[in-house]
């Protein structure tokens, strides 16, 4: 039997997404509840969850004034960058605040999600289905790790940054960690603390930003800087690769000397870090740079540069692939080999009016306003369509041209780096798409 939910909205997950969609369906007056797999409200925050991601020492990479929603400011007295449990509780309480609870349903995950007419059938784990008017996917894409390949084999352990959960993991063992994002870089000071020697393999260099710029936080400065925020996020990125090589080396961190290398673009992006630490433990000869993994034998990984190195932990803290295993791919204009679904702003697809995509972005600098903007863009969507806004009509042609899937500052980029944007370019488009359907 399936069950009448037609005059409601089904919103898939309640991390941050989920949230910031709950947010903006209620702000509307728009029928919805909330799917959850979990037993409570905060996604990859919660630290006890089987599939999270967090391990014991996770802090923000966002400073707690730019990272929170917008209706929403951390605690004064949270650190400036707090651990996962204080940003767990956060999000717990910006449910309770704005009443969110209400329309979740946890310990249910979703199995299946299927076009049925002008509607959707959503099957859940206790065999239920629903029809809905309509999905938002808000699950998040860290569900699934990106395991790179190499020739031969390896005898000692292998695990990906998921799979990390606290220092005595680390202990006594030789370390490798692989990659130059965000997780890298937190477990090759980790790895530096507790391992007995370790090594970090990048196949370009990285840029670490200052959790501090002339004492404020540097997106902060971006975002609350006039002529700043109107330059492209990667022209800052660019000016900061420039300069970041001559700050260190006056610090007595010389990148040449230390075998990292200068050029931290990578398929023509710079994805920044936050914090320089790691440089420290470079400098004091606890971690040694290494290039791209050419083969695997035994104990023993080979490098590019045709140094060997006896290895007993492999790290490859190398990123997500994106899966939503509850939808055929077709449902979701996603063709196959590539990496993801074709969608207008990452959002919208170019021919159904009631299926959506939130939190599959990744913006340059904190997320959550992001997820924030695009939910409140699918609320006035939902509203001008109600209304039969005069505006409409121009947004479905709109979001039909996938080509023209972001501004000029959101290029879709290609590779691994598909679902990166310029946070404050996409936000202004998104605000300003919203204001024309409500108009």
């Amino acid at each position: 039997m399936t069950l009448d939910y037609k005059e409601q909205y089904c919103i898939i997950g309640a991390g941050a997404a989920g949230l910031a969609a709950a947010r903006a369906l209620s702000k509307a007056k728009i029928p919805f509840n909330v799917i959850e797999s979990a037993q409570d409200v905060g996604g990859i925050w919660i630290y006890d969850r089987p599939d999270s991601p967090m391990y014991k020492n996770t802090h923000l990479i966002g400073h707690k004034t730019t990272q929170p929603f917008s209706d929403f400011p951390m605690p004064k007295d949270y650190p400036d960058y707090p651990n996962h449990r204080l940003v767990y509780e956060y999000l717990r309480n910006y449910a309770a605040h704005f009443n969110l609870y209400d329309f979740m349903e946890f310990n249910l995950s979703v199995e299946k999600v299927k076009k049925v007419g002008n509607f959707w059938d959503v099957t859940l784990s206790n065999q239920e289905t629903r029809r809905y008017r309509g999905v938002l996917i808000a699950s998040g894409y860290h569900s699934k790790p990106n395991i790179p390949q190499f020739s031969g084999h390896f005898d000692g352990e292998i695990i990906h940054s998921k799979d990390y959960d606290n220092p005595a993991q680390l202990n006594a063992k030789k370390v490798l960690v692989v990659g130059a994002g965000q997780s890298a870089m937190d477990l090759v000071v980790e790895a530096a603390i507790n391992g007995s020697k370790t090594f970090h393999s990048t196949r370009r260099g990285f840029l670490c930003m200052p959790k501090f710029l002339f004492g404020l936080p540097p997106e902060w400065v971006m975002i609350n800087t006039p002529i700043m925020n109107l330059i492209p996020a990667q022209e800052h990125m660019k000016m900061m690769a420039l300069l970041s090589p001559i700050a260190l080396f006056l610090q007595g961190v010389n990148l040449k000397k230390l075998n990292i290398p200068t050029d931290c673009k990578s398929n023509g992006l710079i994805i920044p870090n936050s914090d320089q630490q790691i440089y420290r433990y470079y400098v004091h000869g606890d971690v040694t740079h290494k290039p791209n993994i050419q083969e695997l034998d035994g104990k023993n990984v080979i490098f590019a540069d045709g140094s060997t190195e006896e290895i007993d932990l492999i790290i490859y803290a190398t990123g997500y692939k994106i899966e939503f295993s509850f939808i055929d791919k077709s449902d979701l204009n996603w063709q196959e080999g590539t990496t993801q679904p074709n969608l207008y702003m990452n959002v919208f697809h170019p021919e159904e009016n009631n299926l959506f995509v939130i939190g599959m972005v990744h913006p340059t600098g904190t997320h959550w306003r992001v997820f924030e903007e695009q939910s409140n863009l699918v609320a006035a969507y939902l509203q001008a369509q109600d209304k039969k806004s005069r505006f409409v009509y121009k947004f479905e042609k709109l979001k039909r041209q996938i080509s023209a899937n972001l501004s000029a500052d959101n290029k879709h980029h290609s590779g691994t780096h598909s679902l990166v944007i310029d946070k404050l370019g996409y936000i202004r488009q998104a605000q300003g798409l919203a204001r024309r359907l409500l108009a």
